[in-house]
């Protein structure tokens, strides 16, 4: 296994723990979202890629 695939490895462990941990949250009722916009921008966040017109456009969505 070479080093990109070590990393790709990785990357979908780290993921996968993520997802667990947030599905579990949601089950729990810890975490609720209104809609799917509100999910995404989180997730956008989390990970270092936040959209600031995404986030405008999913606050502006809560207002209506």
């Amino acid at each position: 296994m070479d080093e990109n695939e070590r990393d790709t490895s990785r990357r979908a462990n780290i993921v996968g723990v993520w997802k667990g941990n947030i599905l579990e949250d949601l089950e729990r009722e810890l975490l609720e979202y209104e809609n799917i916009g509100g999910f995404l921008v989180d997730i956008r966040k989390e990970f270092g890629g936040e959209d600031e017109e995404l986030v405008k456009v999913v606050e502006l969505r809560r207002l209506e």
